[in-house]
């Protein structure tokens, strides 16, 4: 019996780690993009424009500052784009997430503020649960997230 409710902790915890990585997921996005387009493309248009921005960013400072994941092992890698994938510093997940969070749930109401901090919370515990990123790496992405977002969404 123990083992049994050993299993179905340890399961629930991965899929719920695993599930709240998605909410900084590409596949995520492009979901709400499509939504933003019909929904509000002032919106769209905006996040698309800091998203752009967050990407060049964020994939500019992975070229010029190699960090591994805590998950890989290898110190080689054969092509620019392996590289870049297994460069744990900043964390995009943590970026978008952020983004998500001052489009949406920044300068609301308590409740709206809380459960969008909850969400980016749990996208940035995610990431480091599943050892693709160490504290820093998240606490980097938040930041940038945080200066983009306030610049495409508050300012």
């Amino acid at each position: 019996m123990k083992l049994g409710m050993r299993f179905a902790a340890v399961t629930l915890y991965k899929n719920f780690v695993s599930d709240a990585s998605v909410l900084g997921g590409l596949p995520f996005y492009a979901v709400l993009m499509a939504y933003l387009g019909i929904a509000d493309s002032a919106l769209a248009f905006r996040m698309l424009m800091a998203l752009g921005i967050l990407f060049s960013i964020v994939y500019s400072v992975k070229f010029l500052y190699f960090k591994r994941r805590p998950d890989v092992h290898k110190n080689h890698f054969p092509t620019l784009l392996e590289r870049l994938e297994n460069s744990s510093f900043p964390s995009v997940h943590a970026a978008r997430a952020t983004l998500l969070y001052m489009a949406f749930f920044f300068g609301k109401d308590y409740i709206m503020s809380a459960v969008g901090l909850l969400l980016l919370a749990s996208v940035a515990a995610s990431r480091v649960a599943l050892k693709r990123h160490y504290l820093s790496d998240v606490g980097a992405g938040i930041l940038i997230g945080v200066a983009i977002g306030y610049w495409a969404f508050i300012g």
